[in-house]
């Protein structure tokens, strides 16, 4: 795949659909993050942890660097006249994101493929179906 003026881009996999290119990188580095549920009943003096939940979500880095791709490569593509509609890291952890050019975060994958330009993460966990994976390339291949 052609690659920005300075250096080659190459993510793992490339979707064409049409003259629209979906780009799809795996990256294998997370970010923990918890959230604790202190008791509301408990003397302000002393709080009482009563559970703390722990998630993974991707690296900011990863979506600077699918926001890389997806701006050097487009200006690229638009030469032989293809699209680079939307670009996604697939990670190891837990939470969906896509960042859409029109409409800021959302936590989910788009349903439309009108809708889907821009980046986002995707959670890909060894032993566990990937549900948003296969919504996304639903989407997509939609027509």
């Amino acid at each position: 795949m052609a690659g920005s003026y300075s250096v080659t881009l190459r993510p793992d996999i490339t979707l064409t659909v049409g003259n629209e290119l979906h780009l799809l990188d795996a990256k294998f580095r997370l970010q923990s993050i918890g959230a604790a549920t202190i008791d509301s009943t408990a003397d302000d003096d002393e709080v009482q942890v009563v559970s703390l939940r722990q998630w993974t979500t991707f690296q900011p880095s990863d979506i600077h660097k699918m926001h890389a791709y997806k701006d050097a490569l487009d200006a690229r593509r638009h030469q032989e006249r293809q699209d680079v509609r939307s670009v996604w890291v697939l990670y190891p952890g837990d939470a969906t994101a896509f960042f859409s050019e029109t409409g800021g975060r959302v936590s989910v994958v788009p349903d439309h493929r009108s809708e889907m330009i821009g980046v986002g993460a995707l959670p890909m966990q060894p032993g566990r179906e990937p549900v948003e994976l296969r919504g996304a390339l639903e989407t997509m291949l939609s027509a």
